[in-house]
């Protein structure tokens, strides 16, 4: 029996569906640059252990693996992600290194105590029960070891037109995504810490950047990055939901641009106690 090859729609997939489906890592704001800092904040080394929530294609997992020298561990709800890094995995012969397995990160699958560090990228601020959440990563930690976050933020105080924009890029990014997403101040992040037990809390503010070469490089160099550019644009042109997804995509993009002043990305870590 001869097996045909499914075709797949992309113009009817979800957003972050279509975005793994084109093979469009994950960007956070900082780059690995803000996944450096926050490694070291959280005081890595080649005997520490990591696990990555939201672990997505396994951008900052193969770095941190590479360029430290530590197990690390990714879990991810989206099942086609897992699948891809663990492909990545093998590709690079970074499979003894890092491992990837499906996850949720409300009910994480491993026992108390397992880990070093924990560590999300833009994942924790589309959880809607933070609070259990936190509370899961403190449980699979080791006592002294570190929780860090790097998610966006909002100033504490701003004007009122900023609120309303934010409050637009907010529903406009939930109707996009199916997912929540409220942009929080640092306090409000830091309080998630000390409800989940964790001590010694301490978070740098920094403003919202992108590196341009960082993503070039990461999906392969000028030319594949030039190819998915277009592709982003064709579908982003197109009817359909994906393309009405993407020009969502852009009216946020857009609205954050408006308001830099009052929004970055955090970094914070936790110390859960002996």
């Amino acid at each position: 029996m001869i097996m045909t090859k499914q075709k797949v729609n992309v113009k009817e997939m979800g957003y972050y569906d279509a975005m793994a489906h084109l093979g469009i890592p994950f960007f956070n704001w900082g780059g690995l640059k803000a996944t450096d800092e926050l490694i070291e904040m959280c005081k890595v080394d080649e005997t520490k252990s990591v696990l990555i929530v939201g672990c997505g294609s396994g951008y900052q997992a193969f770095h941190i693996a590479k360029k430290y020298g530590c197990k690390v561990v990714g879990v991810d709800i989206a099942e086609n992600m897992v699948n891809w890094a663990k492909e990545r995995a093998e590709n690079l012969n970074l499979d003894e290194k890092v491992e990837f397995q499906y996850g949720d990160a409300i009910n994480i699958p491993f026992d108390d105590n397992i880990f070093d560090i924990v560590i999300t990228e833009f994942v924790s601020i589309f959880i809607k029960d933070k609070d259990k959440a936190f509370k899961e990563y403190a449980r699979v930690l080791k006592p002294s070891g570190f929780v860090g976050i790097n998610e966006i933020f909002k100033s504490n105080e701003r004007p009122p037109e900023v609120d309303e924009k934010l409050k637009e890029v907010e529903e406009t990014y939930e109707k996009v995504t199916l997912l929540d997403f409220p942009i929080l101040t640092p306090k409000e992040w830091k309080a998630f810490f000390e409800k989940a037990g964790l001590v010694d809390i301490s978070a740098i503010e920094c403003e919202p950047k992108q590196d341009f070469k960082e993503m070039v490089s990461s999906v392969g160099g000028k030319w594949k990055f030039t190819k998915l550019s277009f592709k982003i644009l064709y579908y982003t042109m197109t009817r359909g939901p994906l393309g009405k997804k993407l020009r969502s995509v852009g009216r946020v993009k857009s609205g954050f641009r408006k308001c830099r002043d009052y929004v970055g990305y955090l970094l914070c870590i936790g110390k859960k106690p002996i």
